[in-house]
């Protein structure tokens, strides 16, 4: 499959772009895909194939995005990568990949569908948001005391889990920064090293969807495994109950049996079921 490299960004000498899966079909709805990854590993070239294949087959043009990571980049950072990502996709990709910028949605995965959730806050929205197995709310604990799902893997230690980091500012990595990503779970420091964030509930609710739903906030389909032991599903329950209170269009999808990343499993009927499920909910909004 066909795929452009563009770089949108550039900041604290760091290069940060995306991939382009193109359409060709004139004035196409986009799909914005946004990694995950806890906003410290994962980059725009981890993608679930068989979505992309599906979103382009479709007619989408596909726009994958990196943003910095943490710990050496923060929260609010990461936030205004996402935004600027969004101008540019809204601004420049009409001329650049011929996209309809009325027509443009939103997707993520995990810490990427937060980012994606948070999108619908924004000054200017995408027409319609889809987030698998996400989160919307910072003032929740799981953040900040050590999760019993980590701390059942091998020990991380200190010194590995900041020796896989480096010092860089980067956007975009491998697995090699997972195990500072567990390390900070099996701590109950995600929020601290991570978000860089104190516990001032005004600030974090800020950046947590869930407190920031208005009656403009984009239709969204809410995908989550009832077994996720890395988001909990009531995450996806709690900000499709703030959705509806706001008189929000909304989905909620839950799957029985199914845990984090579920999707990647394309073997089972279910997942194939799902990915139908998101593709009717984007005809039937953008």
């Amino acid at each position: 499959m066909h795929v452009q490299t563009v770089e949108y960004k550039r900041v604290d000498g760091c290069s940060i772009c995306a991939d382009v899966y193109g359409s060709s079909i004139p004035s196409s709805p986009a799909v914005v895909y946004i990694h995950g990854g806890g906003l410290i590993w994962g980059s725009r070239k981890r993608v679930v194939p068989e979505q992309i294949s599906a979103f382009v087959g479709q007619g989408y043009t596909v726009i994958s995005i990196d943003h910095r990571l943490a710990p050496q980049t923060k929260l609010p950072s990461i936030v205004e990568d996402v935004c600027d990502a969004l101008s540019w996709v809204l601004d420049d990709c009409p001329r650049l990949f011929g996209i309809d910028p009325y027509r443009v949605a939103v997707f993520g995965r995990s810490a990427g569908a937060y980012l994606a959730l948070l999108s619908g806050t924004l000054v200017r929205k995408p027409k319609a948001v889809v987030s698998y197995f996400g989160f919307g709310d910072l003032l929740t604990e799981w953040g900040n005391k050590p999760s019993g799902y980590h701390l059942s893997m091998p020990e991380v230690s200190k010194k590995r889990a900041y020796e896989c980091i480096g010092s860089n500012v980067i956007s975009g990595s491998g697995e090699e920064r997972l195990p500072f990503y567990i390390y900070c779970r099996q701590q109950g420091i995600w929020m601290r090293e991570v978000v860089g964030l104190n516990r001032d509930d005004r600030v974090l609710k800020e950046y947590s969807p869930m407190h920031n739903v208005r009656s403009d906030y984009p239709p969204t389909l809410l995908m989550h495994g009832e077994e996720d032991k890395d988001v909990d599903c009531t995450e996806s329950v709690k900000m499709a109950n703030a959705l509806t209170h706001a008189g929000v269009k909304n989905e909620l999808i839950t799957l029985p049996g199914l845990g984090h990343s579920f999707d990647r499993q394309m073997g089972d009927a279910r997942v194939r079921e799902s990915l139908e499920s998101m593709l009717a909910f984007l005809r039937d909004n953008l």
